[in-house]
């Protein structure tokens, strides 16, 4: 009887940069926790490799620097095409895998006020085939499912890295969840809303802050699907709510979490929820993403940096996070949903503008992206031939549709220097806001392939030009909220809205 095929998965680490944190008696531990995970995912129906970024392969150069977001995209880049895994899991943290360091189209540096991210860090280039750039417009169309299992920024010790190995080698799916952990500040509670409503037959209730939190009973922290949508910041073990009165009181604390249940799942809008910070900048604390996945919680998605959204419609981090859990319900894997999120994100706009540019680049999946949470469609982690097939199918489907947009997606460049109609809606557009946005910046948009029956229809146009705007709105000692302005003109006519910072 031929031997069973199994669907291939790929790890790839940089033992280097492994062994300069934790030693060899340190690194041996991870090495036994990994083949552990490789036996577990071989009876998944998975043929797991592990592949070293400092040592070189035969179509691809050594990782020699470990910080080298070029050298990491090119190496990743090399295993990919070579292995075609269906699953790509990044194993460590910045300090072992850097996030890519993608220009955030948001950041003024003229304007001490607006957005001061200057990139918008994420795992985003390594789920395309594109080349190394600093540029999102280059990653609009993501073919492959990539997660990544951190350990501890600037930690000595291995025990976390081994604990998330050893969870995800015992992960299995569970039932479809009945009700969610819905957290959200007071001022967003209607976009919360919007957001969980669609996941579960019934809507679950959305807890708020100020009122709720930090510390919730065990019945609510339970709950195996998480959604937060309140703010974050920097080098900060909480998440923080917001009230027309009362300025960012803690709803979450990383040491507050007693009652998580393992094989959970997350997903946080919060600006830098996925920072990936080192716990010794920050008093010792690890931040909740990292909290999370050390009680067992299969996987989290969420921003490396300020994340926005409107206050009370489903826009940018809105949509990522609520598609990720819907198609998680619907019995994907991890990487599958976030890369499906991904997509969706991309494929709903007519143009992808700096804030969803900068959306798209943030957000990240931190858990195995092999995993299936949920058991609704258990077939697919049955290592059968149809399963395996299927899984095959789905990977071509989602890789065209990500070539496909990445050759056909709108997206905006910066205007270096404004003409003369540029200006006037500019000047417009200010007298609108009643300046209260002064560093208005425009961006053109840039169609690879407009739709015809636009071209065609008199008075139906794509957007030509964007404008967007940054201003700080509130701040208190440790945490700021940023109001962003959108514009889009279409046929010399100003579209606006605003959203603000998560």
């Amino acid at each position: 009887m031929p031997a069973r095929k199994l669907s291939p998965k790929v790890i790839v680490t940089n033992r280097s940069a492994l062994t300069a944190k934790y030693g060899g008696a340190g690194v041996a531990k991870i090495d036994a926790a990994l083949k552990a995970l490789v036996k577990a995912d071989a009876a998944r129906g998975f043929a797991t490799r592990v592949i070293d970024l400092s040592r070189a392969g035969s179509k691809r150069k050594k990782v020699t620097d470990p910080a080298d977001p070029a050298e990491n995209k090119s190496a990743i880049d090399g295993v990919a095409k070579a292995l075609r895994p269906e699953y790509l899991v990044l194993l460590g943290s910045k300090d072992v895998i850097p996030y890519q360091d993608l220009k955030n189209p948001l950041y003024d540096a003229l304007d001490p006020d607006g957005d001061n991210d200057q990139y918008a860090y994420g795992d985003l280039p390594y789920a395309c085939e594109a080349p190394y750039s600093r540029n999102i417009k280059d990653f609009l169309g993501p073919t492959r499912v990539v997660g990544r299992i951190p350990d501890l920024t600037g930690a000595s010790s291995p025990g976390y890295l081994v604990r998330l190995l050893e969870l995800a080698a015992a992960a299995k799916p569970g039932p479809v969840p009945k009700d969610a952990f819905a957290l959200s500040t007071w001022t967003w509670q209607k976009s919360t809303r919007a957001s969980v409503r669609p996941l579960l037959d019934v809507a679950p209730g959305v807890l708020t802050s100020p009122k709720s939190g930090p510390t919730y009973a065990p019945a609510r922290l339970g709950a195996r699907l998480h959604f937060v949508n309140c703010h974050g910041s920097d080098h900060d073990r909480r998440f923080l709510g917001e009230s027309a009165s009362e300025q960012f009181p803690t709803a979450m604390d990383s040491r507050k979490l007693a009652g998580l249940k393992r094989g959970s799942v997350a997903a946080f809008e919060c600006c830098y929820g996925a920072e990936l910070y080192d716990p010794a900048d920050a008093g010792g604390d690890m931040s909740i993403s990292n909290a999370y996945l050390k009680a067992g919680v299969h996987g989290v998605v969420a921003s490396s940096t300020i994340a926005y959204g409107p206050p009370d419609d489903n826009a940018n981090a809105d949509v990522i996070c609520r598609v990720f859990l819907e198609k998680l319900i619907a019995g994907a894997s991890l990487g599958r949903a976030f890369l499906e999120a991904r997509l969706t994100l991309v494929a709903n706009q007519s143009v992808v503008d700096p804030y969803n540019s900068k959306t798209l680049a943030q957000f990240v999946l931190l858990g195995d992206p092999s995993i299936h949470p949920f058991a609704v469609a258990a077939e697919d982690t049955r290592p059968t031939k149809v399963a395996l097939a299927e899984r095959t199918q789905r990977r071509v489907r989602l890789a065209k549709s990500g070539e496909r947009l990445g050759k056909t997606a709108a997206y905006t460049v910066p205007v270096a220097k404004p003409d003369a109609r540029t200006r006037r809606l500019r000047d417009a557009l200010r007298k609108r806001v009643h300046r209260k946005f002064e560093h208005v910046r425009a961006f053109t948009v840039r169609d690879p392939a407009p739709p015809k029956e636009l071209a065609k229809a008199k008075g139906r146009k794509q957007p030509q030009r964007v404008f967007v705007a940054v201003r700080e709105k509130k701040r208190d000692e440790l945490v700021y909220k940023l109001i962003g302005l959108l514009a889009y003109e279409v046929d010399g006519q100003l579209v606006t809205m605003e959203l603000e910072s998560r």
